[in-house]
């Protein structure tokens, strides 16, 4: 027998291929890189002139090793290691060569890859047969990845339940008080995982650092009361951890991140059990229309396929989620808050999405929980899959991140199986520690932002305009500025800035938040009466709209709304005219929110709670409009107020907002009066006052708790004034309902109750001042106030609110030994000079009228229709 000659042409030939490609790679990296041969020989650790030959003639060949061209991508793509001046273009591609891995190089010239694919430590004698497998899998053609990863669960589940004695009670875990014992327990569990792996004949035994993990998890399960494992169990748990530790253990060095909480509270609060025996008979169907047809008029497709009154029982759910971040050796934690109108599940995933950033890029491709026993104590495997959302390019070629993770928690184990697959992605994106940090931190910060913006606005629908006991005293507009607004602009000037993927992740939500709070800065100025700040921030946000109001359809909703109100105060023709084209108006941005729940659900199955917030200042809209503008001739559109009221309300309700739901609930009683029915009108202040009583914390101050009563003792003297004609009685009211709108500094109240106060004072010919101010201002409910309190402006609520302070003045000034018929007039003309300020708070000429100005003048304004 004899050796076959040699082929050495045919081995020649590869290796000038080798070098060929070489040359063409290095010649790249000269081009796209802006590298010179002189750099290109340092970072190798050669001489300039073997270079210059090798590019002029391959065949030549290089004096190289593997290590050199390591060492070439390592210098070549290191930011730090760079002293000369590149262009832009080139400094990306070299972030991104960096990003990519030194592979492509390597295999340039012959050599093995830095990153290996994963091998199969198989046993021989299963070689074969898993190979075939593993062939057969990765040949499979699937259209969906989906039904890909079916299969492959299919195919997992199926060998883990042929685990011998699967349900056998193999794995009992100890508890342990003191260290030393703790100590001797994880010693004790170690050789049991060794006997374990020894007694079903595993062909691979667990490396030393996955033992240390399994020893972990079995002393966390021990901790949480998870006293005994079947086979199953310790199988699946094992396995779990062997593979997130060969896949994801590089990840771990620079982000760990661990679900450690997850809170699920319901957000709306029905209102029948406010109510009592008596007025579930007057009003109750009232309120259960009024939610009937707010879903109806959100949810019109809900009319083809279900029962309106599901919709109206939906809760709306908050999932508050804690993450734990291992960050420079320290655990640091965030939380992550969202609502929506769906399932717990839809809404926490929503919240993480959201709060880790990947909600924009991202979309959920496949997800599993089974249970691992037949137990309620059951151990479940999760399985989370993800796909990038721009796959439609080439969607048989995109990456896939898909974890899986043993758990006690059903919620957790889901929440951390997605935690650990997003970190595939993210590991892409945050390569190294500094990104990880700054990625920690921008998370930490827009949760931050997202509680200080709940915050924020749950002070402004409380009333609580200055808040002394949070915030440091800071008011409203203060801490949504500083809280909120100039935090986000630091971010967006900083780390966003610098680094394009969290700009991508956070930009849009940050943007959207930035400007709900202007705009709840620009209300909280309008409660107030300051309309030159109010007017300056609806300019900005218009501005930005203009540009980009098809990205953000429900900020457009948002800034209508406010706009709206601004226009209102300032008596604009559009509002007043006789035409009154708001009616047609607003109900189209009820339409607008319908069709953005119907988009919201086409693309994620949910929508965000915020829809009943925008949906309630709708509809509170178009009933006080049609509240303060109906005369005679419009009773039907006044007695539309008291359902669109009601509407507001149960909006109000869905979000957990109890003030602004009694808010609305004490306007309909208004409405109600000034439609002759007392009943009605009576029992909607009843049940206004009880949501408040309820809303009502123990951090309140006395004088906070007397004040946000204000509205309901407005519509109490309204019923007495203009339906039962008790003018004592319903000046008594009135004079109540002024010091608390004084103190939360609710200039619009403010100016109702002087012009209340004038109607009623215009028929106590005989009733003197002092007496009254004694009877409103004095003992109440076993408290005495001195005399004085209301008319001291540092008492108050507020801070620099001209209006009030006017009115403080005014009231300080009267003769108290005077007849209320003799200052009628008086009060009239204060609240006229109310409105007449702001029709007029941008001219020089100050000679506008406001059309409640007129109709004050001639008491038409709030009189009763029938």
């Amino acid at each position: 027998m004899t050796d076959k000659p040699l082929q050495e042409d045919s081995y020649f030939q590869q290796q000038q291929l080798y070098w060929e490609q070489l040359r063409q790679e290095l010649d790249r990296y000269k081009t796209e890189l802006g590298a010179t041969n002189t750099e290109l020989a340092q970072c190798m650790g050669i001489s300039r002139q073997p270079l210059v030959m090798f590019m002029q003639d391959a065949q030549k060949g290089l004096p190289i090793q593997r290590w050199n061209l390591m060492r070439l991508w390592d210098l070549l793509t290191d930011p730090a290691h760079s002293q000369k001046k590149l262009s832009s273009a080139a400094q990306s591609q070299r972030t991104k060569l960096r990003q990519q891995g030194p592979d492509a190089l390597l295999k340039a010239a012959g050599f093995l890859p830095h990153t290996q694919k994963p091998t199969l430590d198989v046993h021989p004698s299963r070689l074969q047969q898993i190979h075939r497998i593993v062939s057969r899998l990765s040949n499979l053609p699937v259209s969906d990845f989906a039904e890909f990863i079916t299969l492959t669960d299919f195919l997992e589940m199926f060998v883990t339940n042929s685990f011998p004695g699967k349900h056998k009670v193999f794995f009992e875990l100890m508890q342990c008080d003191t260290n030393d014992t703790v100590l001797t327990s994880m010693d004790k569990q170690i050789d049991r995982i060794d006997r374990w792996v020894e007694k079903n004949r595993l062909p691979n035994a667990p490396e030393g650092v996955i033992k240390q993990k399994l020893q972990g998890a079995l002393s966390r399960l021990a901790i949480s009361g998870k006293s005994e494992l079947n086979n199953v169990e310790f199988f699946e748990l094992y396995m779990s951890i062997a593979e997130n530790e060969r896949l994801n253990s590089h990840i771990d060095e620079c982000l760990k991140m661990r679900i450690t909480q997850c809170q699920f509270t319901t957000l709306n609060f029905p209102l029948k059990p406010f109510l009592s025996h008596r007025e579930t008979g007057h009003i109750w169907q009232d309120i259960e229309e009024a939610c009937l047809k707010a879903e109806k008029c959100l949810r019109p497709e809900i009319l083809d396929r279900s029962d309106p009154e599901d919709a109206v029982s939906e809760p709306v759910i908050e999932a508050l989620i804690t993450c734990n971040f291992r960050v420079e050796d320290k655990g640091k934690s965030v939380r992550w808050r969202y609502s929506t109108s769906t399932t717990h599940f839809e809404t926490m995933l929503a919240a993480l999405g959201r709060g880790m950033g990947y909600d924009a890029e991202l979309e959920l491709v496949d997800f599993s929980t089974r249970t691992l026993g037949h137990k309620d104590y059951s151990l479940i495997r999760s399985s989370t899959a993800f796909r990038p959302i721009n796959h439609q390019d080439d969607p048989h070629n995109c990456r896939i991140y898909q974890s899986v993770w043993i758990d006690r928690s059903t919620v957790l184990g889901i929440l951390q199986s997605a935690v650990v697959a997003v970190r595939g992605w993210l590991a892409e994106n945050f390569p190294d520690e500094s990104s990880c940090r700054s990625y920690y931190e921008v998370c930490r910060t827009v949760a931050e932002i997202d509680d200080n913006l709940v915050q924020g606005k749950k002070v402004l629908n409380g009333y609580r305009i200055q808040q002394v006991d949070y915030g440091k005293g800071l008011s409203a507009n203060e801490y949504l500025e500083t809280a909120v607004i100039e935090k986000i602009n630091h971010l967006k000037q900083g780390v966003l800035k610098q680094y394009s993927k969290l700009r991508d992740c956070y930009e849009a939500d940050l943007d959207h938040k930035y400007w709900i709070a202007k705009l709840a800065c620009a209300h909280s100025a309008m409660i107030e009466g300051n309309m030159i700040i109010a007017s300056r921030l609806l300019v900005e946000m218009q501005d930005f709209l203009n540009t980009s109001s098809r990205q953000h359809p429900l900020l457009q909703t948002a800034y209508s709304m406010e706009y709206n109100l601004q226009q209102f105060y300032q008596g604009d023709a559009n509002i007043f005219s006789d035409s009154r084209q708001w009616r047609l108006e607003l109900p189209k941005a009820i339409q607008a929110l319908s069709c953005h729940i119907n988009d919201s659900k086409q693309i994620c199955g949910r929508f965000d709670s915020d829809i009943y917030i925008h949906a309630s200042e709708v509809w509170g809209r178009l009933a006080r409009l049609n509240f303060c503008c109906s005369n005679q001739d419009e009773i039907d559109h006044l007695a539309a107020s008291v359902q669109q009221f009601l509407m507001a309300a149960y909006c109000s309700s869905k979000t957990g907002n109890r003030h602004r739901a009694a808010h609305w609930i004490s306007n309909a009683s208004r409405s109600c009066v000034r439609l002759g029915e007392g009943d009605r009108a009576t029992a909607f202040a009843e049940l206004a006052e009880r949501i408040i009583r309820r809303a009502i914390e123990p951090t309140y101050s006395m004088e906070y708790q007397d004040a946000i009563r204000a509205e309901v003792n407005i519509a109490r003297g309204e019923r007495l004034l203009l339906i039962e004609k008790n003018f004592a009685g319903s000046l008594d009211y009135f004079l109540r309902s002024l010091k608390g709108a004084i103190y939360i500094g609710f200039t619009r109240l403010i100016a109702d109750n002087l012009y209340n106060i004038a109607r009623a004072a215009q028929n106590l010919g005989n009733y003197r001042i002092r007496k009254s101010f004694e009877s409103a201002f004095g003992k109440e409910d076993g408290r005495t106030y001195p005399s004085e309190w209301l008319f001291n402006e540092a008492d108050q609520g507020w801070q620099e609110n001209k209006i009030a302070v006017e009115v403080i003045q005014f009231l300080n000034e009267l003769n108290k030994d005077e007849d209320w018929s003799a200052v009628a007039s008086q009060f009239k003309q204060q609240a006229q000079k109310v409105w007449h300020g702001w029709a007029n708070f941008n001219s020089s000429q100050c000679n506008i009228h406001h059309p409640l100005e007129i109709a004050i003048e001639s008491e038409q304004f709030l009189s009763r229709v029938k």
